[in-house]
């Protein structure tokens, strides 16, 4: 074999080298994304490990669908007493909720802080265990279902029930790309964040002892006024 053909094999077999380590490299680069998931963090008995664990992937190395401005990973659920284990490992990421009081009979305000690639709209479903059972299986418990979002804040409101059970319980956000992909509060979703919550729902509030007063008071001022002129007539 002359040296021209020996280099022309030796250049083939060099060609062939690059093409598999760069289609290897990424595959591997495909791979260690897709193993990257965001976990939740409520405690037991609630779907929070294993493969009935909430879960996101995601693939875009900081370029996906986050509730707030964080997100990390973790190898599982991180179940915990206050819905902290998340917050405890790695990076603090629970940052995309914000809840005003919650009181038993009435409407209720959150706020909802969304990331989008290239300000995207994203799905977002949330639940409260509104009468602390440990799940969130009851009918009214999914207070939002595939609600449309964008970047960044967003306002939204939803109701508290009459019965809900005062004291702490437990809420689940989810935020994902599509329709359907998160509309259950177990099991993974293919991109996005999921972020669990300890939160305290209050008894049904009784007005402030100066609102009931001040009409009371005129109530009675007129009756002894009316009272007083019907004696001097008399």
């Amino acid at each position: 074999m002359g040296k021209t053909k020996k280099l022309r094999y030796a250049n083939r077999i060099l060609s062939m080298f690059v093409v598999v380590f760069v289609v290897s490299a990424v595959a591997m680069i495909g791979t260690a994304a897709a193993c990257h998931y965001d976990w939740g963090d409520a405690p037991d008995p609630y779907p929070t490990q294993g493969t009935e664990g909430a879960n996101h992937g995601d693939g875009n190395y900081g370029r996906g669908y986050y509730l707030g401005y964080k997100w990390d990973h973790e190898n599982d659920g991180q179940p915990d007493s206050e819905a902290t284990g998340d917050d405890n490992s790695s990076i603090d990421d629970e940052d995309g909720v914000s809840f005003g009081p919650l009181t038993a009979g009435n409407q209720a305000t959150v706020q909802v802080t969304v990331i989008a690639p290239l300000s995207k709209t994203g799905y977002l479903n949330a639940w409260i265990d509104f009468n602390a059972d440990d799940d969130w299986e009851d009918t009214g418990e999914q207070i939002f279902t595939d609600v449309p979002l964008t970047p960044e804040h967003n306002e939204l409101t939803f109701d508290v029930p009459q019965g809900a059970t005062t004291g702490t319980t437990f809420a689940r956000f989810r935020f994902c790309s599509q329709l359907n992909k998160c509309k259950s509060y177990r099991g993974n979703a293919p991109d996005g964040e999921v972020e669990d919550y300890q939160v305290n729902i209050e008894n049904t509030e009784i007005p402030e002892f100066s609102t009931i007063a001040i009409p009371v008071a005129g109530i009675l001022g007129l009756m002894f006024f009316f009272n007083n002129r019907k004696r001097r007539r008399d």
